[in-house]
């Protein structure tokens, strides 16, 4: 959901958004790589064939979509950090 997000904050519209979720839904079948790219292609790819906008604007929706990756990403390792240390500290 936060590469979609991105992509939305970034300028691009619900197409772009859905194409974001749905190239990280079939980049799954080769990761880490495949879901990267996927999101980008996906989210590129809606842009510029749905909702109609040129090159640039679909490329900085795609971009957002990267970065929301990322994002979601580092949200994932501080939770699974967080979670770590409480099991740690609680298990001794």
């Amino acid at each position: 959901m936060v590469p979609a997000y991105f992509t939305k904050l970034t300028g691009g519209s619900k197409y772009g958004a859905w194409g974001a979720i749905a190239g990280l839904i079939v980049g799954l079948i080769y990761p880490p790589v495949g879901m990267i790219l996927g999101s980008l292609l996906g989210a590129f790819a809606a842009e510029f064939l749905f909702a109609g906008k040129n090159a640039g604007a679909s490329l900085k929706s795609a971009l957002g979509a990267f970065v929301g990756f990322l994002a979601g990403t580092g949200i994932k390792l501080i939770c699974a950090g967080v979670m770590m240390f409480y099991i740690i500290i609680y298990a001794f």
